[in-house]
């Protein structure tokens, strides 16, 4: 874990991810200031649900892309052969970063978008806005496996990105649009345990498997079959290709 996390501080991309975090925080807080939060808080999404979305994908890629990147895969299992454990220590690596990228982000946007909306209307919702950062912190662990799956799977990370972000962004919402099984897609399967995280009852009715009657036991088991399918394939692909 040591080295895992002394790439984190040393290396480019972490640092490029944080700052363009920073700079879109920093833009959220003048738009709100000018113009207020917007309807549901519209403005903490833009500047930091969204983009911490996407940096959280890079950072799952990036954990077990840059061996390959680099070219120093086998020079890393040459010192540590226990493969498993390698993957084990990688997502750890991801999870821990974007916990803590996601919560700092949040922490600093409290006290700047609090004093922003403060000209305008009720300012501040502090009780949602707290619930949109659990929403993120959810949201972007879920993604940061998802690029570590697919990293893993592709062996590259720009193969990982380009597939987490396919998976994401258009398997997952075509998939939820087909009669049948769309109900158990990825997509539909996160937003149910977001709404819930924000106040919005599902309750379960089996036979007709609608989206917005499940209860959250169900959408998390959904949701945690994705990331299980998702990870175990790259996880096996990796221990069986890198072990020979």
């Amino acid at each position: 874990m040591r080295a895992e996390l002394l790439k984190l501080r040393l290396l480019p991309t972490p640092r490029w991810s944080a700052a363009f975090l920073l700079v879109t925080l920093v833009l959220g807080i003048a738009a709100t200031w000018k113009w207020g939060t917007g309807l549901e808080q519209v403005a903490v999404d833009l500047a930091l649900g969204l983009p911490t979305a996407i940096v959280s994908v890079v950072i799952g890629a990036w954990v077990v892309g840059v061996e390959y990147g680099q070219k120093t895969m086998s020079r890393l299992l040459t010192s540590d052969p226990r493969r498993s454990l390698v993957v084990i220590r990688k997502i750890l690596t991801a999870i821990l970063a974007t916990a803590v990228l996601t919560v700092v982000l949040y922490a600093l946007g409290y006290l700047g978008f609090a004093v922003a909306a403060e000209g305008h209307g009720s300012g501040l919702d502090r009780t949602l806005y707290l619930d949109q950062a659990q929403v993120a912190l959810v949201t972007n662990l879920v993604y940061a496996l998802i690029g570590v799956g697919f990293a893993l799977v592709t062996a590259s990370m720009a193969g990982g990105l380009t597939a987490a972000f396919v998976f994401i962004f258009v398997f997952s919402t075509f998939f939820s649009i087909l009669p049948e099984v769309g109900d158990w897609s990825f997509s539909i399967a996160l937003s149910e345990v977001t709404d819930r995280i924000l106040g919005q009852r599902v309750a379960f009715d089996p036979e007709t498997l609608d989206p917005n009657s499940r209860t959250l036991a169900a959408s998390l088991g959904i949701l945690i079959g994705w990331v299980v399918l998702i990870v175990g394939a790259g996880w096996i692909r990796f221990v069986r290709s890198e072990g020979r």
